[in-house]
């Protein structure tokens, strides 16, 4: 299937002078977002800090504070996060609604657990920042400005503090990851992308 209908080829809008084909289609804020960078920045945390030999997060007290948190609005309700999905490094068993509602979740369950002078901790509420902000109904300028100096932060933030050894295939910026910084001229090409996601269709 993708040798037939990826991206196999160069594009045929390339002919056109004043087309670029990587600036003029909006990218999907859901698939980037939620089902990418979301889902891999929660899963590198959580490794981290299980892991980490002083905080020994137990996945288990976890599970139990996110499914004790109740809201007065509808709310997906996230399933349990599955430990050798976090081990392994593996793209957690969620969708799109439910890995929005983690992140909503997962800040409150691990604030008994990490202090937000954590760099990783710190780093991953600087996602939802920028996450939160790529929701908006409306931009002006400042806010452009700011979401991309954020973007920006916490990509060079996310290298530093989950690196990937020379020899590694994968890189530690995936194609989501940089994906980001592109929002901020998508905006102002397209408007705010919440209009344009595939969310509110699935």
């Amino acid at each position: 299937m993708s040798s037939n209908y990826g991206i196999n080829r160069r594009s045929p809008f390339d002919r056109l002078g004043y087309f670029d084909s990587t600036k003029c289609f909006m990218h999907d804020l859901m698939h980037v977002v939620p089902e990418g960078v979301l889902n891999e920045c929660s899963a590198l945390l959580l490794q981290y800090l299980i892991l980490d030999p002083v905080i020994k997060l137990n996945l288990v007290d976890v599970n139990r504070k996110i499914s004790t948190l109740k809201s007065s609005r509808e709310f997906t309700v996230s399933p349990q996060i599955r430990l050798n999905e976090v081990l392994e490094l593996k793209k957690l068993s969620f969708s799109s609604s439910e890995m929005m509602a983690l992140s909503m979740c997962l800040p409150i369950a691990l604030a008994d657990f990490v202090s937000i002078d954590n760099p990783n901790f710190a780093n991953y509420l600087l996602l939802l920042e920028i996450i939160s902000s790529l929701q908006c109904y409306s931009f002006q300028d400042k806010d452009l400005i700011l979401l991309a100096t954020n973007i920006e932060m916490h990509n060079r933030n996310h290298v530093l503090l989950y690196p990937k050894d020379v020899d590694s295939v994968s890189k530690a910026i995936t194609p989501k990851l940089h994906t980001l910084l592109h929002f901020p001229s998508q905006i102002r090409l397209f408007g705010p992308p919440r209009y344009s996601w595939c969310f509110r269709y699935e």
